[in-house]
């Protein structure tokens, strides 16, 4: 029956966001080569960014649990992936640190604030349907919370990486 459908316009700049997030996804999967497929990859995610945020869990967090329950099909949340990615290293940056670390033990939830348990629960669910767009944003909130952690230890003096070397985690006896 003629009229039994709609078109949706969407504007350019929309259009161009959602190519450059597939863009970015691609770089992170080149990036993070097999650890991309682990199955326990947003556990691990998760671990990092835990362990980087130290005192403050609920930053990172927050900002993503608003941007997942915006009713835009995402399109907010991946514009600023996208543009958080584009240009500069931080892509390259964050993958190295990942991969440096990806045999980080995963979180123990009960331990991690409210907050975060909510924003990995909500991810982990919807995963099983958007796996792609959940690994991105998990890589994402290791992003933002190694440049807080950087912005946090350099008390002024900017991180430099020739000074100060790659961020690692060390290694410690449990007590």
């Amino acid at each position: 029956m003629a009229g039994d459908y709609s078109v949706v316009y969407l504007p350019r700049n929309m259009l161009d966001d959602v190519g450059e997030m597939e863009e970015i996804d691609l770089n992170i999967q080149d990036a993070l080569r097999s650890f991309y497929d682990d199955s326990m990859f947003l556990e691990k995610l998760g671990a990092m960014a835990v362990s980087i945020a130290e005192d403050d869990q609920l930053y990172v967090p927050e900002q993503l649990l608003r941007l997942l329950d915006r009713h835009d099909h995402h399109r907010e949340l991946k514009r600023r992936i996208a543009n958080y990615f584009n240009g500069g290293t931080t892509l390259e940056d964050t993958a190295e640190f990942v991969l440096k670390n990806e045999n980080i033990q995963p979180v123990a939830l009960e331990q991690c604030e409210p907050v975060f348990q909510d924003f990995f629960l909500k991810l982990s669910e919807r995963a099983k349907d958007q796996s792609r767009l959940c690994k991105a944003v998990m890589f994402y909130g290791v992003a933002m919370a190694l440049y807080e952690w950087k912005d946090r230890q350099r008390g002024g003096v900017p991180y430099d990486r020739e000074l100060h070397g790659p961020i690692c985690f060390s290694i410690h006896p449990r007590k």
